[in-house]
């Protein structure tokens, strides 16, 4: 045999060696983890969830929740920043741990928008002043009596230093000059079974989470923190509450959206942020508590 068959056969047999390359996998070719920074049963948990179940349905893979909660979300954050960038781990993530965090912890361990791309707006909460039944608080009036009467008495709960359910109450004692005393929580959810229980006073809470809670008489629905009244919940004030003054400004409204890490696929991002949206305008047009 001579030389140049043999180098072809040779580098025949060598290429018989070399597996042939694996055809790309179609994505989403596994579960998807989407990260919900707070405990479950708070307003982010419960629009992560139903995110969660229609993207699955659209995309034929299973998406599932993983709770991230503590330090007002940024626990939940820092996860999905250390998650890998293969498009299989998004967030439904709100305002406290993008916004708020970076304003309050200096030494936070991610950047927003070094760390995190967005892929849609989920729901803009509409948002509700909440009081349990024993204190005798029916209006924003009753409130700041009771409060200029004894400073520091009312307690409120919230889902964390700089939580919106934080800001809500803090702007209303700024405004209205009064004192009231937060007691943080690791979530909405337990900030609320705080309230339900008596143990605190007051709470600004989400619709969503709140809501059915009111209907059932278990805390009264002192105010809604929009500038109008909701059509779903016409017999409940709004924020233009002071009288003689130009009412109290919006008490900061809860938001969740869906992110990812910023080195993801934006492909997949792009796909995920499609379907988000489209779930959430025909979530927004059939259930009043929800628009995004």
């Amino acid at each position: 045999m001579n030389k140049p068959m043999i180098r072809i056969v040779t580098a025949a047999a060598l290429l018989g060696l070399v597996p042939a390359p694996a055809p790309a996998q179609t994505w989403p070719a596994k579960p998807i983890k989407l990260i919900v920074p707070f405990p479950a049963g708070g307003g982010t948990d419960f629009i992560g969830r139903l995110a969660a179940k229609q993207l699955g349905e659209r995309l034929g893979q299973t998406v599932f929740v993983d709770n991230r909660g503590g330090a007002n979300g940024a626990i939940g954050a820092q996860a999905l920043m250390q998650s890998p960038p293969d498009g299989y781990t998004i967030a439904a993530i709100s305002d406290g741990p993008t916004v708020i965090n970076p304003a309050l912890y200096p030494k936070l361990a991610y950047h927003p928008l070094r760390d995190f791309a967005p892929v849609a707006m989920m729901i803009k909460f509409p948002s509700m002043l909440t009081a349990h039944p024993a204190a005798g608080i029916r209006t924003v009036a009753d409130l700041i009596a009771q409060a200029k009467a004894k400073p520091g008495a009312l307690n409120y709960s919230s889902g964390g230093t700089g939580n919106f359910s934080h800001l809500g109450l803090e702007l209303l004692a700024f405004q209205a000059e009064i004192k009231l005393t937060h007691v943080p929580y690791r979530g909405v959810a337990p900030a609320t079974m705080a309230l339900l229980a008596g143990d605190v006073q007051l709470m600004y809470n989400n619709v969503a989470t709140a809501l059915e809670h009111v209907r059932s008489g278990k805390m009264v629905a002192v105010a809604v923190g929009e500038a109008r009244r909701l059509p779903a919940l016409p017999d409940i004030a709004d924020r233009r509450l002071l009288p003689g003054s130009r009412g109290l400004r919006p008490l900061h409204p809860a938001g969740a959206g869906q992110v990812g890490g910023r080195d993801q696929d934006p492909g997949h991002q792009g796909r995920i942020g499609a379907h988000v949206r489209s779930s959430s305008q025909r979530r927004a047009a059939r259930d009043p508590r929800h628009r995004p």
